[in-house]
């Protein structure tokens, strides 16, 4: 996967997130410790960020064998 394919997936998912239950705790933590940008991550932090939305099933990733 790419990192504009990764940087893709995770504002699609943050589009959804806004919706989500925990929305102001997840906002409160961007406006307290700020957020450094998908383009500005290094390779490692962006592939660490999309690992643990795919763990947490903010990103669903379709199989590749169907």
């Amino acid at each position: 996967m790419t990192r504009a394919e990764m940087i893709n997936a995770l504002i699609a998912a943050d589009h959804t997130f806004r919706f989500d239950d925990n929305f102001g705790d997840w906002f409160e933590t961007i406006l307290r410790d700020g957020f450094k940008g998908y383009r500005h991550m290094t390779d490692s932090e962006l592939a660490q960020e999309y690992a643990e939305r795919v763990a947490c099933g903010f990103i669903v990733v379709a199989d590749s064998a169907g």
